[in-house]
């Protein structure tokens, strides 16, 4: 009972500590990039607390239960890459309301690191009123600098790391789900 308290807590405290750091990045295109993925992994405390209670509940050896922690912690991690690409192309006409109020997308963000150009360009449409020409020049940007690749390549790597992780456990069909899990948390958006 002690290990899923702990495992609770580390949870809740990393989290706030997320919500906290996330707050500090509200429309700063300054943001840098490190920062911004310490952020999105903190968010995955969740998945590393469920996999990891699920192992210990389940009786996992300790190199089980570090594994499938690992896991869940990467596969959340993909899922919220997911998300900022998924805001950043407004599939879901969240970007507007994203960028009035929370934090910049990762895509963006990056595409500001890529040059001055880039940067002077999102600042100056971060300021005012956005409009729709503004939103298809802020994809123009990310898909220019190659952002939505560079994010695509971090989750990849998780991914690799996560499957990696699982074949530390002995073969079966539940590794064999949990593989083509996180093989399909970073949708092909484009």
């Amino acid at each position: 009972m002690a290990d899923i308290i702990s495992v609770l807590q580390r949870h809740y405290i990393e989290i706030c500590e997320g919500v906290f750091m996330e707050s500090s990045w509200r429309k700063n295109i300054e943001t840098e990039l490190d920062f911004c993925h310490q952020v999105l992994w903190k968010y995955g405390s969740d998945g590393e607390a469920c996999t990891r209670l699920g192992a210990i509940i389940g009786n996992g050896t300790k190199r089980e239960v570090e594994a499938l922690a690992g896991y869940g912690r990467r596969s959340c991690y993909v899922s919220r890459l997911a998300e900022e690409v998924k805001d950043t192309l407004h599939l879901e006409g969240d970007l507007l309301r994203r960028l009035e109020c929370e934090s910049v997308p990762l895509p963006l963000l990056y595409a500001a690191k890529v040059s001055k150009e880039n940067s002077l360009k999102l600042k100056s449409i971060l300021e005012g009123p956005i409009t729709s020409s503004d939103i298809e020049t802020l994809l123009e940007i990310c898909f220019d600098s190659k952002a939505f690749d560079y994010v695509r390549d971090v989750a990849q790597k998780n991914v690799d790391e996560g499957i990696k992780l699982l074949q530390t456990l002995k073969p079966s069909k539940a590794r064999s789900l949990l593989t083509l899990m996180i093989e399909n948390v970073f949708p092909d958006f484009f």
